[in-house]
């Protein structure tokens, strides 16, 4: 489907309504302006009772944006997970033609502390209310991690609103994408790369600690008026000891909010409620922070424990009103047990407040429009069966060799290193029978190359050369997949036959002394690797092609495609209907979906025996990213330009919509960019005599 054009805001008035057929909203009036938009309060007059929400209409200059919008889809689909009173209720996206692009929430007031801050109210809080407002900030960041592993990835005050009576109201996660898109019209509570961890300007995660940091230069700006630093992504203006003393805290609670600047991650706290209670409660036992494992593992915080925060008193800002001192039952404040010494500072009576941040009632919660996609699976499976075959390779610029790339015959749990069963020095290769379709599938053979005695690298599947037709013939895509053309792969190359694992990643990682990625505590083993940037995959290969002579690369998005579609041009590699048993994403009908990755290979294979094609992480191949598809190489080749920014990924991940595992669809990301829904697979150029002595 074609992204729909930009509408612009002038089309917007009280009285109107706005949404596709199936799904009318009556607006009511703008409430403000928000950070990628214009809010207005809304009625939704397709559920039952009309309830009030909140429709933010997304900026005309980022409809036109595919990163953007995609941001934004993908906070959507977070906000919809995450259910707590501190985090924004979220229950849709909205785009089709001739109508304007907004996504809709529960109803949120018009402030956020960014308002507070630019008009100077924050600085008349007391020391309660700050302490109040962090805390229920904390919990919406803890919860969400420890309920999702999601992390926020872009907090800064325009996205923590305030809504009067229900307190802080946690929005717009990993929007990241979209907000660099911003910077010419924001304040600078509105950016959110001053309020980034150093690390992440330079590549590296976003992740939970990231957040922390995030929280800190907050908690300073609140208690200061001003961020800690212009700019983080210079790590030498970044030092939290050049920093003056807020005066509001004592020595030893400054010295806990400048752990939380640090520019190295291990030096922070290591939850926000650690972070928040560390500072106002220095004197008190931490309690909040993760347990460690005896392997030295850290344990996410328990889900219950933003839950323990003490109520802070009423905000006394002018724009919020006070609310009466009834509560709803499902918004009843657990009873507090036990004393517990505090500072004297930040004492707080031992009453239950009337709080304006925190006490009232949630807004009725609707019901998702989105249906969920079940479909019957068979039982049968892929038939796979491994006859050893004498191949004889000699890659190009290569001479045949007999004892330093060796390729093990016999196949291990996917990601795991092992010794060869067999004892043979020479090149070897596994041929994989499956019960197919109609649709003639090459013969493939399976293959892998020893990196060191005992270590081999990924099982490779063995693809030959061919013509398919490139890009949406289903009218289910967007531009980005026109226009429809052949490609012709001139050549065999390989495709590793599982995503790049954890397993095989930290072998690279250990021997180039490199940063281990974070598996969110998933596990590692046979995941695929996350939170890989399309330069730290690069390294990989290069790191691979070095240790076994062999010309190891990303696979370009023409070779991708091709192997996805494994010989078919339906609109999924398994049919034109969504079913289950073949992906892992947000609405595939997996045990994982929506949550984290699975394990490689736990899915059905395509006709070429290559898994997770569709879903599990998306991965990064070779080119350039371009737009559409004029002017594209026809031969397999990738399509390289000067000064490339953004680098293309392809199949859809554990958190994607079920469209976005067509093997047609296409995104981009920065090259340094990494999430914990991306991985990559690796691709191997090989010889014409390889296939034909094998087949």
């Amino acid at each position: 489907m074609a992204t729909p054009p930009a509408i612009e805001y002038t089309s917007l008035a009280p009285d109107k309504t706005v949404g596709p057929a199936q799904h009318r909203f009556l607006l009511i009036s703008k409430t403000a302006d928000s950070l990628l938009g214009q809010l207005w309060q809304a009625q939704d007059l397709s559920v039952q009772g009309q309830p009030i929400v909140t429709l933010e209409f997304i900026l005309p200059t980022l409809v036109t944006q595919n990163t953007a919008i995609e941001a934004i889809k993908r906070s959507v689909a977070y906000g919809k997970k995450l259910r707590h009173k501190h985090l924004a209720l979220l229950h849709g996206f909205f785009q089709s033609e001739n109508q304007p692009t907004f996504l809709v929430s529960e109803s949120l007031d018009a402030t956020t502390l960014a308002s507070l801050l630019d008009t100077g109210k924050a600085q008349s809080l007391s020391d309660n209310q700050i302490r109040g407002l962090l805390l229920q900030i904390a919990a919406g960041l803890d919860t969400a991690y420890s309920s999702h592993h999601i992390s926020h990835n872009s907090l800064n005050p325009a996205c923590i609103y305030i809504n009067r009576g229900s307190g802080v109201k946690l929005s717009g996660f990993a929007t990241f994408p979209a907000q660099d898109h911003l910077d010419s019209r924001r304040t600078h509570t509105q950016r959110y790369d001053i309020y980034q961890a150093p690390e992440t300007h330079m590549g590296q995660n976003r992740n939970r600690s990231a957040d922390i940091y995030s929280l800190a230069c907050i908690c300073y700006e609140v208690l200061t008026g001003h961020p800690p630093f212009a700019t983080t992504q210079d790590t030498s203006q970044c030092d939290p000891l050049r920093l003056s003393q807020p005066s509001r805290l004592t020595e030893q609670q400054w010295q806990h909010l400048q752990a939380a600047l640090s520019a190295e991650p291990v030096a922070r706290p290591s939850n926000a409620m650690a972070l928040v209670k560390g500072i106002f409660q220095p004197d008190e036992p931490d309690t909040s922070a993760a347990p460690i494992n005896h392997d030295g593992a850290e344990n996410s915080a328990p889900e219950n424990s933003a839950e323990e925060a003490p109520l802070p008193p009423r905000l006394s800002a002018a724009d919020l009103a006070p609310e009466p001192t009834s509560v709803e039952n499902n918004q009843s404040v657990p009873e507090k047990t036990g004393k517990t010494k505090r500072s004297k500072r930040w004492a707080i009576p031992l009453m239950t407040f009337v709080a304006g941040l925190l006490i009232g009632y949630l807004v009725s919660q609707l019901q998702s429009d989105s249906s969920d996609v079940v479909s019957a699976v068979s039982e049968d499976t892929i038939i796979m069966e491994a006859p050893s075959l004498t191949a004889s390779d000699t890659s190009e610029g290569t001479e045949p060799s007999t004892d330093d790339h060796n390729i093990q015959a016999t196949v291990s749990e996917p990601g795991i290193t092992s010794e060869p069963s067999s004892g043979t020095d020479t090149h070897t290769a596994v041929s994989l029978a499956a019960e197919l379709t109609e649709s003639q599938a090459p013969r493939t053979l399976l293959f892998r190359d020893q990196i060191a005695e005992g270590v081999y690298g990924p099982d490779m599947v063995a693809l030959p050369p061919g013509q398919f037709q490139m890009g949406d013939s289903h009218a289910l895509g967007d531009d980005n997949e026109q226009p429809l053309h052949a490609v012709t792969i001139e050549h065999p190359f390989a495709l590793s036959r599982y995503e790049v694992t954890f397993a095989q990643y930290d072998i690279f990682a250990r021997a180039t002394q490199r940063t281990f990625p974070s598996d969110e505590d998933w596990g590692r083993d046979n995941r695929p690797v996350i939170n890989i940037s399309w330069l730290d995959a690069q390294a990989y290969v290069t790191w691979l092609a070095k240790e076994t002579g062999q010309p190891y690369r990303l696979p370009t998005e023409a070779e991708w495609e091709y192997a996805a579609r494994a010989g078919t041009q339906t609109a999924f590699s398994w049919g034109n209907e969504p079913q289950s048993g073949y992906a892992v994403c947000d609405e595939c009908s997996s045990e994982w979906d929506g949550s984290q990755t699975a394990p490689v290979g736990s899915q059905r294979p395509n006709a070429w025996g290559l898994y997770d094609m569709s879903g599990n992480v998306g991965e990064w191949v070779e080119d350039c990213y371009a737009p559409n598809y004029n002017g594209a190489p026809n031969n397999g080749d990738a399509r390289q330009t000067d000064g490339c920014n953004y680098r293309a990924m392809r199949g859809g991940s554990w958190f994607d919509i079920m469209r976005l595992m067509r093997p047609a669809g296409r995104y981009r990301h920065p090259a340094s960019a990494s999430q914990n829904d991306w991985g990559f697979r690796v691709a191997l150029d090989l010889p014409e005599q390889f296939i034909k002595e094998n087949n």
